[in-house]
């Protein structure tokens, strides 16, 4: 069945008994899913979710009044087994190549473990396979691991890039910079055992190490290290 509410006013119906099953539209006269809101405008449609709860004096209160959107998996019988899908948000468009819908990205969450650890998992699409890049655990985090042990957790390097001149007023240089991890994702192989750990700055400035504020070691781009020194009194007090 189908039931058509008028535009410009008008006696309005009850829009569903407890037994309609339908799909719902706003917008389309062919809804595709429960609830199909559709508009050609820019920016729209717009799902607005408002609360105009005060406590006393007016003020609005903020503690446990926001609206909240809530995803609930529901299994009535044994409870979710670990690791299940509990709710999922995907982001889809329009293939530029086909016209054919696509999903790219979407954020997943699940209730982990029997140690009821949640889950957070943001997904890209790469290669046509969706891909975790993302995985908060508990308190962790993981990038390129999906099972985080510590408060950060990376499968490969961190590359912090540098900026393109001194004052930083050119923006970041963005194919060269300071790279933790080891050397085969940081393309040293070869020379070097892939396995090796590394702590690599690809640009001709110094390293600088510190404690309290204070610098208490430099390398500088030449290769010479100092220890307790600046650059302008290298060779003067013991350090090399």
């Amino acid at each position: 069945e189908t039931l058509q509410l008028p535009s410009g006013g008008g006696t309005l119906a009850p829009l569903a008994s407890p037994s309609f099953t339908g799909n719902v539209g706003i917008g389309t006269a062919n809804p595709d899913s429960t609830l199909h809101l559709k508009s050609s405008a820019t920016n729209l449609p717009v799902l607005k979710l408002e609360n105009t709860y005060e406590s006393g004096g007016g003020t609005p209160s903020v503690a446990g009044n926001a609206p909240i959107i809530e995803l609930y998996a529901n299994d009535s019988g044994t409870g979710q087994p670990d690791s299940q899908e509990l709710g999922i948000i995907e982001f889809r468009g329009s293939n530029k190549d086909t016209g054919a819908e696509e999903l790219y990205t979407r954020i997943v969450g699940t209730n982990g473990d029997a140690n009821s650890t949640g889950e957070l998992k943001f997904q890209t699409q790469q290669s046509n396979t969706m891909t975790t890049a993302l995985t908060i655990r508990g308190g962790n985090v993981g990038i390129n691991n999906s099972s985080p042990t510590q408060r950060l957790e990376t499968n490969g390097n961190a590359q912090f890039n540098a900026y393109d001149n001194g004052s930083g007023a050119g923006g970041y240089y963005t194919t060269k910079g300071f790279q933790i991890g080891n050397a085969f994702d940081a393309g040293l192989s070869g020379g070097n055992d892939d396995r090796n750990a590394i702590v690599w700055n690809e640009r001709g400035t110094d390293l600088l190490f510190g404690t309290t504020n204070l610098e208490r070691l430099r390398i500088d781009y030449a290769g010479n290290v100092g220890i307790g020194v600046t650059p302008e009194t290298w060779g003067t007090n013991g350090d090399f």
